[in-house]
């Protein structure tokens, strides 16, 4: 398997390397990064990305062991709602899962044996930015090189508008033997050997979704960067010529996903689906009077650094 390549607007950093016991040291900071919130919100549950460490006798564990591994971190598997209190349980992106918990029930954690830190998910801002000019790359780039074949590239994003011209599907050869996703449009020729992945998960539900993109941001993203040629493209009749993205020959998978726990659960299907780029342009804009998350506690690069290991 090759690389995964990840690309993002903004740098990553590592996270904290291991003590010399060979555990990560805990994060010691503002109310920003740990559990803490305001005593105001205390009754209030929100969706928490909690970090844990695996002891050593589950390190080799399947996937179903982990998440019964993880949902003892909760005092009950339902909300009074009826609801699942866990969100998503995470084996591959990051240790750890995202579930609904008060301000309190997520500092009662802090006794349990493995854990790490944990604090609000927020919502992640769509952004843009020159591409190409970004990249170093001249807008023909894909004339004079290879135009990524045999490539897949996941963009998490708003979702995919899967008719869009750009993602037609033919003269594509077959796809690469190594991949192993699921497209999630139900009973529609939708994907095709251009779109060959497509998926969302909903939280109340439990269950995968299309994501269909009813922002255009998500299929804006992913013409640019795996559209294919289109002939005849214009803006209302002006500047005609012919439309593609920066690497027409590759594949495309779409995930839909605009706040951190969604975004890992994106990242950690196309890791096992064998993508070989993920691309987000999304960002991270902290509240006012408040410094972004260090890194152990941004999911995005959390997220990043299991890409490239």
């Amino acid at each position: 398997m090759r690389p995964y390549i990840f690309l993002l607007s903004s740098l990553l950093a590592i996270l904290p390397v291991p003590t010399s016991d060979g555990h990560l040291a805990r994060p010691v900071g503002d109310d920003h990064d740990l559990v803490g919130v305001h005593a105001s919100d205390h009754e209030l549950p929100c969706i928490y990305i909690v970090y844990v460490q695996k002891p050593e006798h589950l390190v080799s564990a399947g996937p179903e062991v982990i998440e019964h591994w993880h949902r003892s971190f909760l005092s009950s598997l339902t909300l009074d709602s009826g609801e699942p209190h866990m969100v998503a349980s995470y084996k591959v992106v990051m240790s750890g899962f995202a579930a609904w918990l008060t301000a309190e029930e997520a500092r009662a954690m802090e006794s349990e044996e493995g854990f790490l830190h944990a604090r609000p998910d927020h919502e992640l801002i769509l952004q843009t930015t020159h591409s190409m000019e970004f990249l170093g790359l001249k807008p023909d780039v894909w004339r004079d090189a290879i135009r990524g074949e045999g490539a897949v590239i996941a963009v998490i994003d708003t979702g995919i508008n899967p008719d869009h011209v750009s993602f037609a599907g033919n003269p594509m050869p077959n796809p690469p033997a190594e991949w192993k996703g699921w497209c999630y449009f139900h009973n529609t020729p939708t994907c095709n050997d251009k779109l060959l992945g497509a998926a969302m998960f909903d939280e109340p539900s439990q269950s995968v979704y299309p994501p269909y993109d009813q922002n255009g941001h998500g299929t804006h993203v992913a013409s640019t960067i795996v559209g294919l040629e289109v002939d005849g493209a214009s803006i209302r009749g002006l500047a005609a010529g012919t439309a593609a993205g920066a690497t027409p020959g590759t594949y495309l998978a779409a995930y839909k996903g605009d706040t951190e726990w969604q975004v890992l659960w994106s990242i950690e299907q196309a890791i096992n689906s064998g993508a070989h780029i993920i691309s987000m342009s999304l960002g991270w804009e902290p509240p006012e009077g408040k410094v972004p998350p260090r890194y152990f506690s941004d999911a995005i690069a959390v997220g990043g650094l299991a890409v490239v290991r």
